[in-house]
Parts: C-alpha cells; sequence; structure tokens
C-alpha cells in the first residue's frame, strides 16, 4: 500500500505535472498551426494541364476493330457495329473500347468536361482555328475551358480532330495512330472523359471537329476530413479554457487561506481531477493531430504525383 500524501505535498505533486502539460500544450498548439490545410496547394491551374501536341489536322481512315469477341462488358466487338455514328457518346465508347482492351479502367462521363469540350469546339469556330489554343490569346488554352465549368483537376487532356469524318470509329482510330493523342486516351491517371462533335464552317469550307477532354480529378485524392478538423478546433478551446480554470484554481491552493480551509483535500482532488481531464484531453488531440496530419500528407503526395 502506498503511504498517504500530506495534503500540501500531494498539492505540490500535481501543480507541477500541471505545469508540464500546459507546457506540452503550447507546443503541441505550435504544431498544429504548422500543418494547418490552408498552406496545401492545390494544382488547378493551366501548367498542370497535359495537352496533346497541336496538330493543323487529324484525317480519318476506317480501320478493322480488334477481333476479340469479349473484352469486359459491353465492350465487345459486336456492340462496335452499333457504334459507328458519329456522336459525342460513341466517340466516348471507342475511346474506352482501346481502353479495355489495353488493361485499363472506362472513363466516366463528366458533365463538366463535356460542356468545357463544347465550349471549345464553339470557340474554335468562333474564332476559325484549330489548335490547342486559341491563336493571339495564351490564356485561351484548353484547360481555360475545363477550368471554367469549376472542374478541379490534377491532370487534364485535349484530343482534337477536324475532317470529313463519317463515323466515331474513324475519329477515334486517327487518334490512336497519333503517338500523342493515343498517350492521352491510354493515360492510366485518367478518370473522366468528355467529347464534343459539331459541324460547321472553317475557312470557307464545310467540317466537322471533334474535341475530347480528358480529366483526372481532384477528387481522385484522399480526402482530408474536416470533420477531424473541427473535433481539433473543438478541442484547443476546450483545452485552453481547462488551462485558464487550472491556473486559478493552482493559485487558490497554493494561498495561505487555502491550507487552513477543512476542506483542503477535497479542493486538491478536485484540481488533480482537472488536471487528469486535461491530461486525457491533452492525449486525445495528439491522437487527432496524427490522424489528421497524415491525412494532409498523403494528399499532398497525391498533388505531388500529377
Amino acid at each position: 500500500m502506498q503511504p498517504i500524501m500530506s495534503p500540501t505535498k500531494k498539492a505540490f505533486l500535481f501543480v507541477l505535472l500541471a505545469i508540464a502539460i500546459i507546457a506540452a500544450f503550447f507546443v503541441f498548439k505550435k504544431n498544429i498551426a504548422m500543418t494547418d490545410t490552408t498552406t496545401v496547394s492545390k494544382k488547378t491551374d493551366a501548367a498542370n494541364a497535359t495537352p496533346a501536341v497541336p496538330e493543323t489536322q487529324v484525317k480519318g481512315t476506317a480501320t478493322s476493330v480488334s477481333s476479340k469477341s469479349q473484352i469486359v462488358d459491353h465492350y465487345t466487338t459486336q456492340e462496335a457495329t452499333t457504334r459507328m455514328a458519329l456522336t459525342p457518346t460513341n466517340v466516348i465508347w471507342f475511346t474506352n473500347y482501346y481502353r479495355v482492351q489495353n488493361n485499363l479502367p472506362a472513363l466516366s462521363i463528366s458533365s463538366a468536361l463535356d460542356d468545357s469540350a463544347q465550349a471549345k469546339t464553339t470557340d474554335m469556330f468562333t474564332y476559325q482555328y484549330f489548335d490547342h489554343v486559341r491563336p493571339g490569346n495564351t490564356n485561351a488554352s484548353f484547360s481555360y475551358f475545363i477550368t471554367l465549368e469549376r472542374y478541379s483537376y490534377l491532370k487534364a487532356g485535349e484530343n482534337l480532330a477536324e475532317g470529313d469524318f463519317t463515323t466515331s470509329k474513324q475519329v477515334v482510330d486517327a487518334w490512336m495512330n497519333s503517338p500523342d493523342h493515343r498517350k492521352n486516351i491510354l493515360d492510366p491517371a485518367y478518370r473522366q472523359i468528355g467529347v464534343a462533335v459539331e459541324k460547321g464552317t472553317v475557312d470557307g469550307s464545310l467540317t466537322t471537329l471533334i474535341t475530347e477532354h480528358f480529366g483526372e480529378p481532384t477528387s481522385a485524392c484522399p480526402s482530408i476530413s474536416q470533420v477531424t478538423k473541427s473535433a481539433i478546433d473543438a478541442l484547443q478551446t476546450q483545452l485552453a479554457n481547462t488551462q485558464t480554470d487550472i491556473s486559478i484554481k493552482k493559485s487558490a491552493l497554493a494561498s495561505d487561506s487555502a491550507q487552513l480551509d477543512p476542506d483542503y483535500n477535497a479542493l486538491v482532488d478536485a484540481y488533480n481531477s482537472l488536471v487528469a481531464s486535461y491530461d486525457a484531453s491533452i492525449k486525445q488531440m495528439q491522437n487527432l493531430v496524427k490522424i489528421y496530419n497524415t491525412q494532409v500528407s498523403t494528399f499532398d503526395q497525391c498533388l505531388a504525383k500529377s
């Protein structure tokens, strides 16, 4: 059995413990501030895009579809024969057809990328050009149209085609026969796609413009929990209030009148209970910060890879 401490010694021991814990709190709070999410930079500007090499024109010629009888789901040679019409949906289908052939997941359709592809196509007809950047306006690159749709991305790309194409397969085959366009189609980083197909006049001649936008959304990175961040903020407030209460009680216990108070031991017990609660909250904060900082680090690493 441990010896019973005198009230004075008992209070002094826990006062020292409280001082040590409070000092630890100030160091800990500094570490929180250093790892705030506001320091995480998100890559959403044009420099992070990966455009295909600009070309003056891509012409398509029909080639046979792979003879594989079954690829994955509905990406079969039989269905390919029903996908020939030159439409955005079918261009996406053949793009995914070749991705699946190369053991890559099919891209999902993004309404934002559909809209950005359409906006870029309209812009090319309006300003009579065929390029990844509008001539005379370096700000009007393809990534401009993507960010205009508030599509936050880690990586983005564009394939363009112009000419007398009659089928969606001709268009995608033309891209697959071009190394830079093929690279976009088979890029494993991309997860989403949007396509626009439009007929119009360029330089006085009737033609068809096809724009294909690819994206790896920022949401592809592991998320940083705002619930955890809110819990940390709440604990910081709680600890600050408890710290003030501890200081007040410590001063009271050190007074001469407290030493003569018949309820001194009860006051010491209450003080020690408060310190123990403070210590438990510190440990809870440490665990939450560790979890939160790991999430921030993982998110940063994901951005750095893009």
